[in-house]
């Protein structure tokens, strides 16, 4: 259960970071994921929100899930590293 725990904490602070911080570049796709997913909004009205067209909001969601995905799959492979370690060194 405990392993549960630090899984849970690590996923949660990758994606803090992902959220908090990072290259200007993902700036945009930040805070377009969290129009999207946290407040509900459609591309034409983020789009219209940041003045941008919906293509390129359409773009940044994309983008921004993939830089996700990398996040997530990059914090898994670190967490699975460092809890076989754990593992290890309790033995």
């Amino acid at each position: 259960m405990a392993g549960a725990r630090i899984r849970t904490g690590h996923l949660l602070s990758f994606l803090f970071t992902f959220l908090q911080h990072g290259a200007e570049a993902a700036l945009q796709q930040r805070q377009v994921l969290l129009l999207y997913y946290a407040e509900g909004l459609n591309m034409r009205e983020i789009g219209e929100k940041l003045g941008v067209d919906k293509s390129t909001v359409s773009r940044n969601i994309k983008r921004g899930e993939r830089r996700l995905r990398r996040c997530l799959r990059s914090g898994a492979e670190s967490l699975f590293h460092a809890e076989k370690r754990e593992t290890k060194t309790e033995k």
